[in-house]
């Protein structure tokens, strides 16, 4: 590819204000007319150092400087920082994980980029409680709790409450997210731990 073409992708992407890119916004903005021209064009913009591979299908500018939360959202549609990263991001959770968590409706998944990045499934009807916060989606610090909860009383995850700075959590609207969760387990659990 000529290093014009490779500028002019540059120029289209900053002035259209893209980060993240995919076969299909590549057809879109570019008049290309298959799936299979799109990917071998984004093959050449990677090789000319315009874009860098997050995953499968999908690219970061080069140039850009992303946070994580940023590339866990654009990496796998839809989803939303949940678990351990949320509850460290609150500070209910002293340390900060190296894996990047993420809840999602779709498959449970992992990939690396820089870091380890992971996705797990929950069911359509609790996908629900999180915020737009600056360039990413992020349970709320309650929902976040919840989702741990329940993973751990399905046996794939492990928490200690009492390991947790629960301070900062708004009691009522955690007991509404319990009472829309809906699940006995979870509620025991934090009636027994004086939570709610």
């Amino acid at each position: 590819m000529a290093s014009t073409n490779a500028l002019l992708a540059l120029e289209t992407f900053r002035g259209k204000g893209i980060r993240f890119i995919d076969k299909t916004q590549a057809m879109r903005l570019f008049g290309l007319e298959s799936a299979n021209t799109a990917y071998k064009f984004l093959q050449r913009l990677e090789k000319r150092g315009v874009i860098k591979r997050v995953t499968v299908g999908i690219y970061v500018l080069a140039s850009d400087n992303v946070e994580d939360f940023e590339v866990a959202n654009a990496a796998v549609s839809p989803s939303y920082v949940s678990l351990e990263s949320a509850l460290s991001y609150y500070g209910v959770l002293s340390q900060f994980p190296y894996e990047i968590t993420s809840i999602t409706t779709k498959r449970s998944r992992k990939f690396t980029f820089g870091k380890e990045f992971e996705y797990t499934h929950i069911n359509k009807e609790l996908y629900w409680g999180f915020v737009k916060n600056n360039k990413f989606v992020i349970a709320t610090a309650e929902k976040a709790l919840l989702d741990m909860l329940y993973l751990a009383t399905k046996g794939l995850r492990k928490l200690d409450i009492d390991e947790l700075d629960i301070s900062s959590l708004d009691k009522d609207l955690l007991r509404r997210y319990c009472q829309k969760f809906n699940i006995a387990a979870i509620t025991k659990i934090l009636e027994g731990k004086k939570v709610i």
